[in-house]
């Protein structure tokens, strides 16, 4: 919890300083740095295998670079949409948008979740995502798709 709580304030941080950074750069830049940094963080995640200090150092540093990233992306992406949207029709250009984030989320859930538990040793790698580091073993009963003994 501590860590995602690092995530949360460095967010915070960025969000009160978005007003000043807005007017120094251009929205559509600054959505395109926003959204460059956020797989920059994550590159961290795969060498955060084990609980160790390390591991937690580069779990916190996914969390300072990321979640700022995000903010700022989300910030600059709302405010460009209600800049360019009518007052009149905001709030259904808010719930269309809203409706489709969610759907679009919830099929890639969905389809995630089917690959990881294919037993397709190609569409493994593919619905686990990139982070995920995955044991090229043949599934036994009593063991789950990751390699480990599962309690009976």
């Amino acid at each position: 919890g501590m860590i995602f709580a690092v995530g949360g304030i460095s967010a915070l941080v960025v969000s009160l300083f978005a007003e000043r950074i807005t007017r120094r750069a251009h929205f559509g830049t600054l959505m395109f740095l926003a959204l460059a940094v956020v797989p920059i963080g994550a590159l961290g995640m795969p060498l955060a295998a084990s609980v160790s200090l390390v591991g937690v150092a580069f779990l916190v540093a996914n969390q300072l670079i990321t979640d700022p990233g995000w903010m700022l992306w989300e910030i600059t992406r709302v405010t460009t949409r209600q800049a360019l949207t009518p007052d009149h029709l905001q709030g259904r250009m808010n719930s269309t948008m809203r409706f489709l984030e969610f759907a679009a989320a919830s099929t890639g859930a969905a389809i995630g979740s089917t690959m990881a538990a294919s037993r397709s040793a190609a569409a493994r790698p593919a619905g686990l995502g990139v982070y995920s580091k995955v044991r090229q073993q043949p599934r036994k009963r009593g063991c789950s798709a990751f390699g480990r003994s599962v309690a009976a």
